[in-house]
């Protein structure tokens, strides 16, 4: 049973990883909206905008899963603050990143 919850601590270390790894990696066409409907401004530093939410995102996952290993129990509350801090991450960049789009 304990390595069930080791493996499940371990998972939010991984997710945090992969997220990270996504925003990395991420092709340009996924992350550039639609051209039919917004004309970017910056492209570089709308790029850039956009893969912060990811790394932040992955960073809070990482944390939250070393968090885990080395607290015994479950924090449930910790896991509530974390999703909040996910959420909240969104809704701020995504002021940050439209800054650099207009509608056409």
């Amino acid at each position: 049973m304990v390595w069930v919850l080791v493996f499940i601590k371990s998972a939010y270390i991984f997710l945090g990883v992969t997220t990270i790894l996504i925003g990395k990696y991420l092709p340009l066409r996924i992350i550039i909206p639609n051209r039919m409907k917004y004309k970017v401004i910056d492209e570089k530093t709308y790029v850039r905008a956009c893969r912060l939410i990811f790394y932040f995102i992955g960073l809070c996952y990482v944390l939250y899963g070393i968090v885990l290993l080395f607290i015994d129990g479950w924090p449930f509350f910790v896991g509530f603050f974390v999703t909040m801090i996910s959420a909240l991450t969104v809704v701020l960049f995504s002021l940050n990143w439209r800054k650099y789009i207009e509608p056409i």
